[in-house]
């Protein structure tokens, strides 16, 4: 049931990097790494906001281009098979993206601009925060495909490398280098 009222603001983002910097974390760090950093942002959120927010997984497009564009069937046998060494076939990453959806509705993306700042070179872009409602956004869409935590959790039973943080420490949210090719685990 929505929420009433407009929750994404920038003092939400302000005591997010906060707690984070408690941690001894930042989220400059999280660049290509938006299913861990998302999931494992969660409770931080709920407790910041009294309410928790949904892990929201699917696809990015900015400029009516794709950047992520899994599609429902990716979705669906991801859910049941998990990932493969197949799924980063010809890619950078894994082809999907996760974000925050707010008990308002709102979207709050913690990851893109510090993707967007290591992978295009535009250092000042690390670390912001975006979000808003989905249809204020233009020229970037976020297009939900799976929401909830149990989705991810699935998800990473089901696959041989880590894509979640077991705890929001330097260590489990540093980046993880290990590819599902080189392990030769599917």
């Amino acid at each position: 049931m929505p929420v009433d009222g407009t929750w994404f603001t920038q003092e939400l983002a302000n005591e997010l990097h906060r707690c984070l910097a408690r941690h001894g974390l930042r989220l400059e760090d999280s660049a290509g790494q938006c299913l861990k950093w998302c999931h494992a942002l969660v409770p931080i959120l709920g407790e910041i906001l009294g309410a928790e927010p949904l892990l929201t997984i699917g696809a990015h497009y900015h400029n009516g281009r794709p950047v992520f564009d899994p599609s429902a069937d990716d979705i669906e046998r991801w859910g049941r098979r998990g990932i493969s060494a197949q799924d980063f076939a010809g890619r950078m990453g894994l082809n999907l993206h996760a974000w925050l959806t707010l008990p308002t509705g709102e979207f709050m993306d913690p990851t893109l601009m510090s993707s967007i700042a290591a992978f295009c070179d535009q250092p000042e872009r690390a670390g912001t925060i975006v979000g808003g409602w989905l249809s204020d956004m233009d020229p970037v869409t976020h297009v939900p495909l799976a929401v909830g935590q149990a989705y991810a959790e699935a998800l990473q039973r089901r696959t041989a490398v880590p894509l979640l943080a077991a705890a929001l420490t330097r260590e489990e949210m540093a980046p993880k280098m290990v590819l599902i090719a080189e392990t030769g685990r599917q």
